[in-house]
């Protein structure tokens, strides 16, 4: 009887060792949000890595690959990391598209921060649509006064300006105090 108790505890001990992804995944995102916040950034980045190779053991679907994606992603992008930080964004996009509409406000947060590193990259023409598209999202969700619709097009006037288009430019701004009033949608017109 003893010895069965001691090799039940034995196999209950070895289920919940690292051989498991869900536990290993939380253990490792815990640990890596927490040396995020201390600044320990090379820490959080294994520990973020660490858990995504979990993440991607889970069926395509499960939550935890997104929170593992866009952590390690803004981990990268906070650092001004771009060239790890895009491949993990697109990947992002493409599993929130496809799990929660192209529409989705999330699929709007990841357009917008692909958008804005592509811009700190100097990829203008890269950036343009993402901007527009996460715009048109968060107008039509959000409303044309909520803070984060006026956040992504001061970013996107930003970039207009980069590249000489004052046109749209002045559409823009006119389209921001026209939205701050609170007077109807945003139009956005791409030239």
């Amino acid at each position: 009887m003893l010895c069965l108790a001691g090799a039940s505890s034995l196999l209950v001990f070895g289920c919940t060792g690292s051989s498991d992804p869900a536990a290993s995944w939380e253990k490792d995102s815990a640990k890596a949000s927490e040396a995020f916040q201390q600044g320990k950034y090379d820490e959080a980045e294994t520990l973020w890595k660490a858990a995504l190779k979990d993440a991607e053991s889970f069926p395509p679907d499960d939550p935890r690959l997104v929170v593992s994606l866009k952590s390690l992603a803004d981990l990268y992008d906070d650092q001004k990391n771009f060239t790890e930080a895009a491949p993990l964004y697109q990947r992002l996009l493409v599993i929130e598209e496809k799990t929660q509409g192209s529409d989705h406000p999330d699929v709007a947060t990841t357009l917008y921060r692909l958008a804005k590193l592509y811009h700190a990259q100097g990829k203008t023409t890269e950036a343009e649509p993402l901007y527009q598209r996460a715009l048109a999202i968060r107008d039509r969700v959000l409303g044309p006064t909520h803070p984060d619709v006026v956040m992504i097009l001061e970013s996107y006037g930003a970039l207009l300006r980069e590249m000489n288009r004052t046109d749209n430019t002045v559409r823009l701004i006119e389209a921001r105090i026209k939205a701050s009033r609170g007077k109807g949608t945003l139009e956005i017109c791409p030239n």
